[in-house]
């Protein structure tokens, strides 16, 4: 049975137990596209069910649901080393630090030294489909930004310090989290 809850739009919507996957109202959907029409990288839908519903990745209706100018920034990723470049999006919340990265990123080769919890976090996503052949397939959430960094180059770093915006760490713009 889907779990019917609100978002902050006061959509309704419904997530579906034991998946990534949520159906959203055609409508709330156009609404959100509209408000988010300078974002190049809102998603579509995954799958039109009716003339009045569709289903989303929960990543993908997370970008389009909680994305509010001043709210949240681009930021990147840039390690030329590694071959990887990517684009995220951060929420300048400090008690929800999440971090979407944007699909299509190649990500780097994994080195021994990786931390645990981000190299247990890379291999669940190569085993779902979310990594395939060094690619992320579609939009990805993670919990801190420092998860991201290290799931995305493939090694320990330190998210606050990697992840830029205009050149600057988010430590230096103040946005990065202490821990």
């Amino acid at each position: 049975m889907p779990n019917l809850f609100f978002d902050k739009n006061n959509h309704y919507n419904y997530e579906i137990p034991e998946t990534d996957l949520v159906v959203m109202k055609l409508q709330d959907l156009e609404e959100c596209r509209r408000r988010n029409d300078f974002y190049p990288q809102a998603p579509s839908y995954n799958h039109r069910i009716d003339n009045d519903h569709v289903v989303l990745f929960r990543e993908n209706y997370n970008a389009l649901v909680d994305y509010y100018p001043g709210e949240n920034e681009i930021v990147v990723l840039n390690m030329p080393d590694k071959e990887v470049y990517a684009e995220a999006r951060i929420s300048l919340d400090p008690n929800e630090p999440w971090i979407i990265v944007y699909s299509g990123v190649r990500v780097g080769e994994v080195v021994p030294s990786m931390k645990s919890p981000a190299r247990k976090k890379r291999r669940d996503l190569e085993s779902t489909g979310v990594i395939v052949e060094g690619v992320l397939q579609r939009n990805q959430t993670f919990e801190n930004y420092s998860l991201a960094a290290e799931v995305i180059s493939g090694c320990s770093i330190n998210g606050n310090d990697y992840w830029k915006q205009e050149g600057e760490s988010l430590t230096e713009i103040g946005i990065g989290i202490v821990r």
